[in-house]
């Protein structure tokens, strides 16, 4: 009893200054924002990682789009940025392939026939090109980029016209 109050009396109450309260508050912060900028470089950021999972959604889609339609084309025709594929073999493109509209620039967006209904088969295109190699065989290259990340899918596609 004697030991407690001779201490009190002193104005020792065993706990901490207000000066060892600050220094170890700031040394906190400080280990809180090295260990913060650490795991910003060792883990991968989450925009980067749905911007990914998006494009190769889209990829998929646009990759069994054009499985669907070029499988059974006779002839495809490329003019003014519009890829028209005949299944039929009549002359006349039954679907229709052309990027974007006013709407949604950055959609490759598919059509049956003239008039028919415009569906959007991939988001976020950035090229849509169909070059012509001989004999009688198209090459198309599709990119489709999405989100500010780097996250770029390619894919290209080789049709070539069916043999009589």
């Amino acid at each position: 009893m004697d030991k407690i109050s001779l201490a009190l009396r002193r104005g020792f109450a065993g706990g901490f200054t207000i000066l060892e309260l600050q220094v170890v508050s700031i040394l906190m912060i400080i280990v809180t924002l090295i260990t913060a900028q650490f795991w910003q470089w060792f883990s991968p950021c989450v925009a980067e990682i749905t911007a990914r999972e998006h494009i190769l959604f889209e990829a998929r889609i646009a990759m069994q789009n054009f499985a669907c339609d070029f499988g059974s084309a006779s002839v495809i025709s490329f003019a003014g940025g519009t890829l028209g594929i005949d299944k039929n073999g009549d002359g006349d493109s039954d679907i229709y392939y052309f990027r974007g509209s006013v709407d949604d620039p950055n959609a490759l967006q598919r059509r049956a026939g003239l008039a028919g209904p415009v569906l959007t088969v991939a988001d976020c295109v950035s090229s849509f090109a169909v070059e012509e190699y001989p004999p009688n065989s198209n090459i198309w290259q599709i990119t489709l980029e999405f989100g500010s990340h780097g996250a770029v899918r390619k894919m290209i596609f080789r049709w070539n016209e069916p043999s009589l």
